[in-house]
């Protein structure tokens, strides 16, 4: 990847609805160029897909929540992420460090919701030792980051 790769990259996260006509311009390529580059980074897999971002709570999931799992020995890691694949709730599952073994992001309709997800869907999953669960109050910042400033920032 070189620079004018990251630049494109950077420009569909900023709006990956941008029309090729739109990507040309802003990294000064032709529209065949950048109808090679986008290919050759969704074949390489550095583009995986295009989504739309929504607002959760505008479509009825008022409450957002951090959900981190202990799981009681490694055995039970197989069983637990094909859970999380199948858990519509689940934005992100990811494995981390410290005290726990997973950190999930969810999204519920109220709390309510939550409390059949933690104890029907989590809590009995075989394996769960411990979960804790963070109740997000309001998202200050939520966007994919700029690729070439995060680079520049790295590289001082």
């Amino acid at each position: 990847m070189d620079a004018l790769d990251f630049n494109l990259l950077s420009e569909l996260l900023k709006n990956g609805r941008a029309t090729l006509t739109d990507l040309a311009a802003q990294c000064e390529l032709s529209i065949p160029s950048i109808t090679e580059r986008i290919k050759k980074l969704e074949k390489a897999k550095v583009i995986q897909g295009y989504a739309a971002m929504v607002d959760y709570q505008e479509l009825g999931f008022a409450l957002t929540a951090m959900v981190f799992v202990t799981l009681a020995h490694p055995q039970h890691r197989a069983e637990f992420i094909q859970q999380m694949q199948n858990a519509a709730e689940v934005l992100e599952c990811l494995h981390v460090t410290g005290d726990d073994d997973y950190m999930l992001k969810v999204v519920c309709m109220n709390s309510k919701h939550l409390d059949y997800f933690l104890n029907e869907r989590i809590k009995s999953i075989p394996g769960i030792m411990r979960t804790r669960t963070i109740i997000v109050l309001s998202v200050p910042k939520e966007r994919a980051i700029d690729i070439p400033e995060v680079i520049k920032e790295g590289l001082k």
